[in-house]
C-alpha cells in the first residue's frame, strides 16, 4: 500500500553535487507536505471533539467523511515520513493500516448489536460503549476511569451476549411472536410476559459466554490476597436505553450477594426482568420496540456496606440554591431507594472550601444488612445507636468533592449513588443525570443579561477548544513544585498548553493558556474530560492573579472576577437533545482510536512506532521523526560547490554560506557573494537581526585557564569528537519560510530548525546547541544557562551535560519573528560564557544579565568589578 520513495537506495552511492541539491529538496518538499497533512489531522480532530460538546447536530454522512478524511491526511502522514528518512520507519505502515480497520468498524458496528466482544472490564468501559453495555455500565466505566480508588472493580456482560442467549434458545421467536403485534391488550401482555420470563429462566447460556463470565469472575478472585478470594458480587442491569432519556427506574431488577456459582443464575434473572409487565408497559407507553430490547449486565465486586445513600449535586427542588443534597443510610442503600426506612438529610455547599450548611438526623428504627445466602435483610438498630448520624462529617465533605467532579465531568447535574465499607472508604455505584422534579419553575433568566454584574477580566481573548462554563479559584502553573500543588475544582491558568499538564486537566474546572491551538494535545484532553478551555489568550497569566476566584465563559469567550452563580446553573440545568444519539456514541467511539496521545516525551523508550495506539500517536511520532530527520541534514557531504550555494557577507567572523532551495539551478545567478539584505527567508533575517544587533557579538576571545583548556583538550567532550567537525564552514539550508542553520563556533555546535509562516499550527523552532573549550563542569553550566533562557521563552528544553535540545511549537508569526531574534542575542551572548562560568552562582548572574539587556557582550563580563562577590561562591577555577 505504501510505495515509499525508493530514490534512496538508487542515491545510497556517491552523488553528484546537484543530486545532493535534489535530494535534500525533495525532502524539504515531502515535509512541507507532511506538515500540511498534519495541520489537517489535527483540525479534524478538533472539530469532532468540539460537535461532541452537544451544541452541534450531525448525521452518519460526517461521521464517513470524517472518517474518510482523516485515513487520507494520517495515510500521507505516514508515506511523507518515509519518503523523507529512506524508508527508516515501514513498521508504522501495520500500525496505521490496524488503526484504520478499527477506526472503519466503528461506523460499520455503529447502527446495531453486531458481533462483538461478549465481556468488557470495567475498566474498558466508558460512555461511547453505552450502546454495548448499557448506560448504566458505560457511565460507570467512565467514574472507574476517574477515580480507580472510588469505584468497585467488576465488568459488564455485553448486549450482543444477550442477543446472543436469546436467539440461541428460541427466546427471540418466542418474543417475537407474543410481542409483535401492533397492539398488545394488557391481559395478553401479562401472559406473554410471564412465558418469557420462565423460558429465560429455564434456558441455558451458552458455553463461550458461561465461560467468560466465570473466567472474568477468575480474575476478580485473584486479584484479592488467597484468605479474600471468596468474594461476593452485585449482579446489576443495564438494559440498553436505561438511564439515557428514559431512566426505566426500579423496572428492571439487580441481585445482591451472590457467590461465584450463583452468577449465571443471577445473570438471567437480570436478563428475564427485561420482560416484567411493568418494564413492558413502560417501554409501550414510552413508544419504545417490546420485541429489540437487550439487556447489558454489570458484575460488581460487593462492598460490604456500613452506611450507603445518594447525592444529588443540586437540589431536585430548589434547583436555584447552590448546594448539595446527600441523603444517607446506616448499612446498604436499599432503604434510600425503597423509601420504606427514614435516612439523615444533608445539605453541603458546592462551593470551596465546602462546609455542610443543614443537618437533619433521623430516628432510624431499621437497616439493611448482608444475610448469610444471597440479599439483604432488614434489621433493627440499637436503641443507643437510632439517633447517631450515619456517616462523618468527613465523609460528607469527600463525597461533595467526589459528587462535583463527576458533576464537572457530565456538565450536568447528577444524581450519584454510593456506599461507605468500615474503614471508611467511599465507593461510587451508580450516576445519571439528576432529572428535576416536576412543576419546578427554573429562575433562568436570558443568558445574555446573567452575568452583566459580574467584572469582564478577559473577552473574546484566544480560541475556545471546548466549549462550556467553569469557575474556581485561579492556580497559575509555571514549574513542577506548581503541578504538585494544583487544587481540585481550581482554574489552570498556564503560559504554554503544555503536554506536561495533561495530568491536572481531569482536576481543573476550567482551562485557560497564553499560548496554544484548539488542535493541540492539550486541548484534546480538554475535550476528552469535557473541561471549558480557552488557549492562546495572550494576557491571561498577567491580568488572572494566582487565587482569585473566577468563571470561565468557553460559550463566549469571557472570562469574569467572581463566582457567576447564574452561569454555573444555566448550564447545569439545560440538558442536550443529542448527546445520547446513535451518531454521538459512534463519534465517542470512533475518537477512541484516534484522538488520545499517549506518545508523550520523545526520550522515552516507548517512543516508537509500535506503541503508536491511535492516530495522534502516529501524528506526534510522524512529525517528531520528521523534524528530527529535517534538522539533521548531513553538511559534510555539502561543498562551496553545490547549486544555489553562495556565501553571506556579514560583518561578524562566521563563514556562513547560504543554499537557497526555492532556486532553480538551472537558472542560478553566478553571484557568489549575498548581501543580508538580499536574504528573503524569514526565520534567517530574524536571527541575523539579534546576532548582529549591538553588543550582541563579541570579537575579542574570552580568556581561559590553562587547566580548564587541558580538561576540554583531552577529555571524552573534546570539541574534535563533535559531528560538525567533518565541516569547516557554517552552512543555511533555507527557503522563504524554512530554515536549517548549523553553526560552528570555535569549539561549539549550534543547530537551528524552523518553519515560520502565517499557519501557526505549522510552525516550530528546534534548538541545538554543544560543546565548548572548558571542562565539562563550565560547559554543563553553560548549558543550563542556555536550557533556563530558553525556557523563559516558552521551549520545552532537555539539558544533559554539554549539550541542550530545545523546541517550541504552535506560535504566531510575531512570537516566531521574536525568539528567532533572541536566539540569534542567544548565540552571541553565550559564544564564549563558558570560560567566565567559574562558579554555580554565576549562572543566575548571567541569567540575569541577558534579561536586563538582552545583548551583553563578553568583553564586559571580563572585568570582575561587575560580578558581585556572592556570585563566586563555588568557584572551581584551577
Amino acid at each position: 500500500m505504501f510505495a515509499g520513495s525508493r530514490l534512496w537506495k538508487k542515491l545510497l552511492g556517491r552523488r553528484s553535487a546537484s543530486e545532493e541539491f535534489a535530494l535534500v529538496r525533495s525532502k524539504i518538499e515531502r515535509f512541507r507536505d507532511l506538515l500540511a497533512a498534519n495541520n489537517r489531522a489535527l483540525e479534524l480532530i478538533a472539530d469532532a471533539g468540539e460537535k461532541l460538546g452537544g451544541d452541534y447536530l450531525f448525521d452518519s454522512q460526517y461521521l464517513r467523511g470524517l472518517v474518510d478524511e482523516l485515513e487520507e491526511a494520517v495515510r500521507r502522514i505516514v508515506y511523507d515520513l518515509n519518503c523523507m528518512t529512506g524508508d527508516r520507519y515501514t513498521d508504522i505502515e501495520a500500525v496505521f493500516e490496524r488503526l484504520r480497520r478499527q477506526t472503519r468498524a466503528c461506523l460499520d458496528e455503529g447502527y446495531s448489536i453486531s458481533e462483538g466482544e461478549l465481556v468488557f472490564d470495567l475498566s474498558a468501559l466508558s460512555q461511547d460503549l453505552s450502546d454495548r453495555v448499557g448506560e448504566k455500565m458505560a457511565r460507570l466505566g467512565d467514574l472507574y476511569r476517574l477515580f480507580p480508588a472510588h469505584v468497585p472493580p467488576g465488568f459488564a456482560v455485553s448486549a450482543y451476549a444477550c442477543r446472543r442467549f436469546l436467539e440461541e434458545n428460541g427466546v427471540s421467536e418466542l418474543i417475537e411472536s407474543s410481542l409483535g403485534k401492533n397492539d398488545v391488550d394488557p391481559a395478553s401482555l401479562e401472559i406473554a410476559a410471564a412465558q418469557i420470563r420462565k423460558a429465560i429462566q429455564e434456558a441455558k447460556i451458552p458455553r463461550d459466554i458461561a465461560r467468560s463470565i466465570d473466567k472474568s469472575i477468575g480474575t476478580l478472585e485473584r486479584k484479592k490476597p488467597r484468605r479474600e478470594r471468596k468474594l461476593l458480587f452485585a449482579v446489576r442491569s443495564s438494559a440498553l436505553g436505561e438511564d439515557g432519556d428514559l431512566t426505566f427506574a426500579g423496572l428492571h431488577d439487580t441481585f445482591l450477594n451472590i457467590p461465584r456459582e450463583g452468577a449465571l443464575d443471577a445473570y438471567k434473572s437480570v436478563v428475564a426482568s427485561l420482560f416484567s409487565t411493568t418494564a413492558l408497559d413502560y417501554r409501550r407507553r414510552h413508544n419504545v420496540s417490546l420485541t429489540q430490547a437487550y439487556m447489558g449486565v454489570g458484575c460488581m465486586v460487593m462492598v460490604p456496606a456500613a452506611a450507603s445513600g445518594v447525592v444529588y449535586t443540586i437540589d431536585p427542588l430548589k434547583p436555584n440554591e447552590d448546594y448539595l443534597v446527600i441523603a444517607t443510610a446506616p448499612g446498604y442503600g436499599k432503604s434510600i431507594v425503597d423509601g420504606d426506612h427514614s435516612v439523615d438529610r444533608f445539605t453541603v455547599s458546592r462551593k470551596t472550601p465546602r462546609t455542610i450548611l443543614s443537618q437533619k438526623i433521623a430516628a432510624k428504627e431499621r437497616m439493611y444488612v448482608s444475610r448469610s445466602e444471597n440479599g439483604l435483610a432488614s434489621i433493627a438498630i440499637s436503641d443507643d445507636k437510632k439517633c447517631e448520624s450515619s456517616v462523618s462529617n468527613d465523609t460528607l465533605l469527600q463525597l461533595a468533592d467526589l459528587a462535583m467532579s463527576v458533576e464537572r465531568f457530565a456538565k450536568c447535574a447528577q444524581d450519584i449513588e454510593w456506599t461507605q465499607d468500615a474503614e471508611g472508604n467511599v465507593f461510587l455505584l451508580q450516576t445519571r443525570p439528576l432529572r428535576l422534579m416536576a412543576g419546578i419553575e427554573l429562575d433562568v433568566e436570558p443568558i445574555g443579561d446573567m452575568a452583566n454584574k459580574y467584572p469582564v477580566l478577559l473577552k473574546g481573548r484566544g480560541e475556545v477548544a471546548y466549549r462550556g462554563i467553569g469557575a474556581g479559584p485561579v492556580c497559575i502553573v509555571r514549574t513542577d513544585e506548581d503541578r504538585m500543588r494544583f487544587p481540585d475544582g481550581a482554574v489552570l491558568v498556564a503560559r504554554n498548553a503544555s503536554p506536561r499538564l495533561s495530568a491536572l486537566v481531569p482536576r481543573a474546572n476550567a482551562v485557560i493558556t497564553d499560548i496554544g491551538t484548539a488542535a493541540g494535545h492539550l486541548a484534546t484532553i480538554a475535550r476528552e474530560y469535557r473541561v471549558p478551555a480557552i488557549v492562546d489568550a495572550a494576557i491571561a497569566m498577567t491580568v488572572l492573579k494566582e487565587g482569585i476566584e473566577i468563571t470561565v465563559d468557553a460559550e463566549e469567550n469571557i472570562v469574569y472576577e467572581g463566582l457567576a452563580l447564574e452561569l454555573l446553573h444555566y448550564q447545569l440545568l439545560r440538558s442536550s437533545s443529542y448527546s445520547d444519539a446513535p451518531e454521538f456514541r459512534i463519534l465517542r467511539r470512533l475518537l477512541k482510536n484516534v484522538a488520545p496521545l499517549h506518545l508523550l516525551d520523545p526520550r522515552s523508550k516507548d517512543f516508537r512506532a509500535a506503541c503508536c495506539a491511535t492516530y495522534h500517536d502516529i501524528i506526534r511520532f510522524a512529525h517528531e521523526k520528521a523534524v528530527v530527520d529535517v534538522a539533521s541534514h548531513n553538511v559534510s557531504k555539502i561543498s562551496r560547490r553545490f547549486p544555489c550555494c553562495r556565501e553571506l557577507d556579514l560583518d561578524l567572523p562566521i563563514d556562513l554560506l547560504v543554499i537557497d532551495i526555492d532556486e532553480d539551478p538551472a537558472r542560478g545567478s553566478r553571484k557568489t557573494i549575498l548581501a543580508p539584505e538580499e536574504i528573503s527567508c524569514e526565520p534567517l533575517c530574524a536571527i541575523l537581526e539579534g546576532l548582529t544587533s549591538p553588543g550582541a557579538w563579541a570579537t575579542q576571545p574570552a580568556g581561559v585557564d590553562f587547566g580548564a583548556f587541558m580538561s576540554s583538550a583531552t577529555g571524552p567532550g573534546s570539541p574534535d569528537s563533535s559531528a560538525a567537525s567533518a565541516v569547516q564552514f557554517n552552512l543555511a539550508i533555507l527557503s522563504r519560510e524554512y530554515l536549517n542553520l548549523s553553526l560552528k563556533l570555535g569549539y561549539h555546535f549550534n543547530v537551528i530548525d524552523c518553519y515560520m509562516s502565517s499557519e501557526r499550527s505549522d510552525n516550530y523552532i528546534y534548538f541545538r546547541f554543544t560543546g565548548g573549550m572548558t571542562d565539562l563542569t563550565r560547559r554543563s553550566r553553560r548549558t543550563r544557562l542556555i536550557g533556563l533562557i530558553l525556557e523563559k521563552f516558552d521551549f520545552v528544553t532537555d539539558a544533559r551535560g554539554d549539550l541542550v535540545v530545545a523546541r517550541v511549537k504552535n506560535l504566531s508569526r510575531e512570537m516566531m519573528q521574536n525568539r528567532l531574534v533572541m536566539i540569534g542575542r542567544l548565540i552571541g551572548f553565550t559564544r564564549q560564557l563558558d570560560v567566565l562560568l567559574k562558579g554555580d552562582g554565576l549562572v543566575e548572574y548571567y541569567l540575569n544579565q541577558f534579561f536586563q539587556a538582552n545583548r551583553i557582550s563578553i568583553d564586559a563580563h571580563n572585568s570582575e568589578k561587575n560580578i558581585h562577590s556572592d556570585a563566586l561562591r563555588g568557584d572551581d577555577s584551577i
